[in-house]
């Protein structure tokens, strides 16, 4: 079988296991069939999309405090909604005068003109 313990059984260095340096030695239709099964997964079709940055930092959010990856998936989920209703309440949200913060180091000009500017 291509997963579980057997799928390890021929791993000589089983200190390789630990560091998650094992490499997936499977014949050819075993290995296609299970890279195309772990593309489907929803954690890694949806939020790492085949790059290899994104699967590094979902993994690092696999702890002892995540009971499975499909909590994960939900996590992530909760995430991403939270952010996009954080950007459209800030789009949809009307600017006030209230809201309006100079910005730092900015001068506020008088809005009334000197004698040279008015053409005396």
């Amino acid at each position: 079988a291509w997963y579980g313990e057997s799928a390890f059984a021929k791993v000589a260095d089983r200190t390789q296991l630990e560091r998650g340096e094992v490499p997936i030695a499977l014949d050819r239709v075993s290995r296609s069939h299970f890279l195309d099964a772990l593309a489907t997964m929803p954690l890694l079709a949806e939020f790492c999309m085949g790059v290899p940055g994104r699967i590094r930092q979902t993994a690092e959010r696999v702890t002892s405090s995540c009971r499975c990856l499909w909590d994960l998936l939900e996590s992530l989920r909760e995430e991403r909604d939270r952010g996009k209703r954080s950007i459209q309440d800030r789009i949809l949200r009307s600017p006030t005068i209230d809201n309006v913060q100079p910005r730092p180091g900015a001068h506020r000009r008088s809005r009334t003109a000197g004698a040279w500017q008015l053409g005396k």
